[in-house]
């Protein structure tokens, strides 16, 4: 269950890193009831730069390497808009060892798949460059772990590089202004009103994009790529003592003496304002979308093997209540045409539990009354036994699938996963351990009522939200939405 397998029965659950106090436990599961796969290899230099890498021989002689930065756009002040971003495009023009010209040859040179986008990722509160070879050789693993060293600490950040690189990356922005990604932005400040997020898209300010220069770029890159604040993932056909002392030759110099970053507020957001509602008109959407959600509090948990309980709990609640919706949405008349069910875990700050339909402009109305009335007809009556035990088979089917595919799983997955509990705070246990908890759990402790408990309590049914995207210049405005709700 740790390829997306959430994502395919509509529970998301995503965890990102908070911004307070350091934990006091290197790994997650040093401090769990659960045992991570004990063929994955942990470690932590003296500096305190860590490592996880785990062997896999699918397909033989192939490895990939990530390096997990915590720093994103969260932590760029008012006049650093969009240099986490810049940061991530400078890496690959020119770091030590390997200026522009000779990075782009090399990485031709060893067959790794390269070009804007492919190589790395910025987001709120990471970046992550990556490296995938399809041959295991020494030179290979040596360039590997040597490039992701010079990103780490060698950056050149070289001036004539940065000006060419301003009008690549105002493109970019200008690629990423479309309908969704304006009607994503309204809605993130709308739903997560008071939060730091709503300041801080990643692709950042043009006037900072603009006037970006070594002193700039050099300030925010020593701040915060730092030793404690990296980790080098690594998975493939690879020996780990080798992986282990390439990792100490590249990694262990790396060091900061300079005062920790004071980690940045990420501000208050408010849960308790009743029911409201927004509507958001852009006639470039694709369709007509009406969502309805709630949020609440979150009381920061450990994965163990009671969360993971739980979990599984609220897979079987949102597959039921997102099968029921589905089945209304293929009736011949139906107001809606497609529904989803979420619960997402956002900063590990709060909830946000919510269902999502298309629609016609004209069966907005109709569509929302649809969604409460199932929802509290969920909240009332619960399960049945045939809903609750025929997904209870489902979920342990994939968890077996899973299992019997234990020796076969690629690497391209394995390094997704690896770099999931690095990012999310996870534990990668084995697939067979998986299996067994999972069916000793459904067997003989699962049970529609406590299935029923957790679901409900992920809503807060006295503060809702609604949310309206449409194309159309739709007659509804938000208070005709509250009143008809």
């Amino acid at each position: 269950m740790k390829y997306l397998t959430y994502t395919i029965l509509l529970f998301q659950s995503i965890i990102n890193f908070s911004f307070g106090d350091t934990p006091k436990y290197d790994w997650p599961h040093e401090v769990s009831d659960l045992d991570p796969d004990p063929r994955i290899v942990f470690g932590k230099l003296n500096n305190g730069f860590r490592y996880v890498f785990m062997p896999n021989n699918h397909p033989p002689k192939h490895f990939a390497i990530r390096l997990y930065v915590n720093a994103g756009s969260l932590m760029e002040e008012e006049e650093e808009r969009g240099l986490a971003h810049f940061l991530e495009h400078m890496a690959f023009k020119g770091i030590r060892g390997y200026p522009e010209d000779k990075m782009i040859q090399t990485l031709q040179d060893l067959g790794v798949p390269f070009g804007s986008h492919n190589n790395a990722h910025t987001g709120l509160y990471e970046t992550v460059y990556e490296l995938n070879f399809m041959d295991n050789s020494p030179e290979n693993l040596d360039h590997g772990l040597k490039i992701m060293a010079g990103i780490a600490d060698g950056m050149l950040l070289e001036e004539d590089l940065i000006k060419k690189e301003i009008g690549v990356i105002l493109a970019e922005k200008r690629d990423r202004d479309n309908a969704q990604s304006r009607c994503g932005i309204d809605y993130q400040k709308f739903a997560f009103n008071g939060l730091r997020i709503n300041d801080r898209s990643p692709i950042g300010l043009e006037s900072v994009i603009k006037s970006a220069n070594p002193v700039l770029l050099r300030n925010f890159y020593k701040k915060w790529y730092r030793p404690e604040r990296m980790v080098i993932v690594i998975a493939g056909d690879l020996d780990g003592n080798e992986v282990k002392s390439h990792i100490k030759d590249y990694f262990s110099n790396f060091s900061d003496l300079s005062k920790a970053s004071v980690e940045p507020n990420l501000g208050i957001i408010k849960y308790k304002q009743g029911l409201r509602s927004r509507v958001y008109r852009d006639k470039e959407l694709p369709k007509t979308e009406i969502e309805l959600y709630s949020l609440k509090a979150y009381e920061q948990k450990i994965v163990n093997k009671k969360t993971k309980k739980e979990g599984i709990y609220r897979q079987i609640a949102h597959q039921i209540f997102y099968e029921r919706m589905q089945r209304l949405a293929e009736h011949q008349n139906s107001s809606f045409t497609s529904a989803s069910v979420s619960t997402t875990l956002n900063f590990e700050m709060f909830t946000q539990s919510r269902i999502s339909m298309m629609c016609k402009p004209e069966q907005v109305i109709e569509a929302l009354t649809t969604a409460e009335n199932q929802l509290r007809k969920l909240f009332e009556y619960g399960f049945t036994n045939e809903e609750f035990n025929r997904m209870k088979r489902a979920v342990l089917y994939e968890y077996k699938s899973d299992k019997d595919r234990d020796e076969t799983h690629e690497t391209s997955l394995i390094i997704q996963a690896l770099l999931d509990t690095v990012i999310n705070k996870n534990i990668f246990t084995t697939y067979l351990s998986d299996y067994e908890r999972t069916k000793e759990f459904l067997e003989n402790e699962a049970n529609k009522e406590e299935c029923l408990k957790i679901f409900k309590d992920s809503w807060d049914m006295e503060n809702l939200s609604i949310y309206l995207s449409s194309n159309s210049d739709i007659k509804y405005t938000e208070a005709q939405l509250s009143e008809a709700y």
